[in-house]
């Protein structure tokens, strides 16, 4: 059976403003960062999800991913300082440190299971 997910949607409207692409201009590090994650091969992540049978679905992984490496391009490791940089940035103040700890402790980046696509 495969596992759920818990919706990520950003380019879903929102009230205000209409667009997330709407706060941020078009040349922001962010954008570049979520083009680079959408050419990873996040297959070796999600295996380690897939397993998991219990609990409330996690996160997008590709969402937790861009976190996690948005963060690492602005110089931000801790798990807890990445959620304060979101909220004060106003990306997204949904995940906790706790989330983002607990995603980069299953990821296998640090293990070269990761392959950007040549697509």
């Amino acid at each position: 059976m495969a596992k759920t997910y818990k919706t990520y949607l950003p380019d879903q409207d929102l009230l205000l403003p209409p667009s997330l692409r709407d706060w941020l201009p078009e040349s922001h590090l962010v954008y570049c960062v979520a083009d680079v994650v959408d050419k990873l091969d996040l297959s070796a992540i999600e295996s380690v999800y897939e397993e998991e049978d219990r609990g409330q679905p996690p996160y997008h992984l590709p969402m937790m991913t861009k976190i996690l490496v948005y963060g690492y391009c602005v110089g931000v490791f801790s798990s807890r300082r990445i959620q304060k940089r979101l909220a004060e940035d106003e990306l997204n103040d949904a995940n906790s440190g706790t989330r983002i700890m607990r995603f980069r402790g299953k990821h296998p980046f640090e293990h070269g299971a990761i392959q950007i696509s040549s697509e």
